[in-house]
């Protein structure tokens, strides 16, 4: 099976674009007005006949559950987002633009929601400060090559471009984007406490504004040089103990050695001093 397999449809009468996308990740859409001549008061969107979410203001975000919504009224579009994707949120989704509450002729567009595979597991990764973090994208059944890659960082509730193959520059400060035979991978060199967050890499397509997520990767950074302090401060404590203690028995030994050598000393005094003094009577006792 292909994974996030984006096959498109211009959107004709009731005919619909059909959209790839994967279990757990996400998909953005930017649909244009049906008319650019139009003024759009409001946008309803349903899901499968049942409505999910209808946005009155514009320049605004509007969220329902999974879904969000902005009207954007300068560029003359409607941004769609569903974060993240489950099973119930596949289907036929029906985007009704209407203008002083009233439906406009030609004002629905269609798009069809299709998955095959969940998404790739979710990547966590732990790296030293100053460290190098290698990232990779895209499985044996990516193939989609003529498709956008994309590398992003999440920012609250959107998810803001590292790194684009859409631009010729493939590196960004500490990032690197590589194209493989299938999917990418992501470097990031010397690695600091600015670059843990969450991430995501996707595909966008080029022939409407389209992204899908691929992989979610959650990046913790440790202070690498300072994890080990408390390791070197208690082999410090032991060693000087352990010199402490060695110190403490030279020491010990050095002074038995040289009582015990003071003492030999004076052993051959004592024993001559009595032997001379015992001598004399011993002599005088014979003599006697």
């Amino acid at each position: 099976m292909r994974s996030f397999l984006l096959l498109l449809s211009f959107i004709t009468g009731c005919e619909a674009s059909y959209v790839w996308g994967c279990r757990g990740g996400w998909v953005n859409l930017t649909l244009k007005y049906p008319e650019t001549n139009e003024t759009y008061t409001s946008i309803e969107v349903l899901l499968d006949q049942d409505k999910i979410i209808q946005i009155t203001h514009n320049d605004t975000w509007a969220n329902q559950g999974v879904f969000s919504m902005y009207h954007d009224k300068q560029n003359k579009s409607l941004r769609v987002g569903i974060k993240p994707i489950s099973k119930d949120d596949y289907g036929k989704y029906k985007f009704k633009f209407k203008s002083d509450g009233k439906s406009i002729s030609n004002g629905d567009q269609r798009v069809k929601l299709k998955s095959d595979n969940p998404c790739q597991k979710p990547f966590h990764l732990t790296v030293s400060r100053t460290a190098e973090a290698r990232i990779s994208c895209g499985n044996k059944e990516y193939e989609d090559n003529y498709r956008v890659k994309f590398f992003c960082k999440e920012n609250g509730p959107i998810c803001e471009d590292v790194l684009s193959t859409k631009s010729a520059l493939r590196s960004n400060g500490s990032f690197t984007l590589t194209e493989k035979e299938r999917g990418f991978t992501v470097s990031i060199s010397n690695v600091s406490a600015q670059d843990a967050g969450v991430y995501w890499c996707g595909v966008e397509s080029t022939e409407i504004r389209y992204r899908a997520a691929l992989r979610k990767i959650q990046l913790k950074v440790e202070d690498g040089p300072l994890i080990f302090i408390p390791v070197i401060i208690r082999v410090a404590v032991w060693l000087l103990l352990l010199s402490v203690l060695i110190l403490i028995l030279i020491c010990t030994r050095y002074s038995k050695n040289k009582r015990n050598a003071a003492a030999e000393q004076h052993v051959p005094e004592i024993l001559y001093t009595r032997r001379y003094r015992s001598a004399p009577r011993s002599l005088t006792q014979g003599m006697q």
